[in-house]
């Protein structure tokens, strides 16, 4: 071959080509392992795995948002009596207000009618107990017709008219009001005990039916989704 040909401008312009080619593909493939990486830490995230030890026990887990109507339904707060023994005026309060915490909120809906309601009790105030430094409430709410109904079988099943972890309140409507005016039914309850995981508005999950509220494995599905409240910054331990 001539020398003239090896000083052509064709050989530099090929391997510049080449090395850019060579670059791209290098860049595509960082790109593509990149991704994957992403994916598998999103994947490990504290929530997502705790999530997934939930629907591993039989939740469903799903997101969806609440309607404005069941964020502001009423419930009531547990009735107190001034000094002078009167009782004072019904309080209420709703999901709205309760989820501006910050807490995960599990809706749990029972009765003094229910009996699996009343099996299931012990285990989840205990729960309540036991991630009561958690970012976590417990809002139990009872479809009794009356606080007198459920008063008498907290006072039998727990020792105690209001444990002392937990929100304990009541619906209102009680347990044949109206069915669109009830927490439950808009979230889409037809029988007791049920729960629902419920953060900023939105639906994460349901467990159906009696849960084994002090199982490890449960336990720790809640304190993923749920930091202590002392490290509300950070990723749960």
């Amino acid at each position: 071959m001539p020398a003239a040909d090896l000083d052509s401008p064709q050989q530099p312009l090929s391997a510049e080509l080449g090395r850019r080619q060579l670059l791209l593909g290098a860049l595509a493939a960082t790109g593509t392992v990149a991704a994957i990486l992403a994916r598998s830490w999103w994947q490990q995230r504290p929530g997502a795995r705790g999530l997934g030890l939930l629907a591993d026990q039989g939740a469903e887990v799903q997101r969806w948002p609440l309607a404005p109507m069941a964020l502001d339904l009423p419930l009531e707060r547990p009735p107190t009596a001034a000094p002078s023994g009167a009782p004072q005026p019904t309080t209420t309060t709703t999901l709205r207000q309760l989820q501006a915490s910050g807490d995960l909120l599990l809706v749990h809906f029972w009765a003094s009618w229910c009996p699996p309601c009343l099996e299931e009790l012990p285990a989840i105030a205990q729960m309540a107990e036991l991630l009561h430094d958690r970012k976590l409430q417990l809002v139990a709410v009872s479809y009794d017709d009356t606080w007198d109904a459920a008063d008498a079988v907290l006072q039998k099943t727990l020792g105690t008219t209001r444990p002392a972890h937990g929100l304990w309140l009541r619906d209102p409507q009680g347990q044949s009001g109206e069915d669109t005016q009830m927490l439950r039914t808009q979230l889409g309850t037809d029988k007791l005990p049920e729960t629902w995981l419920v953060a900023d508005g939105q639906v994460l999950g349901h467990l159906i039916a009696g849960q084994p509220w002090t199982q490890p494995r449960l336990l720790r599905a809640l304190q993923l989704l749920a930091p202590r409240r002392s490290d509300a910054g950070k990723e749960p331990a």
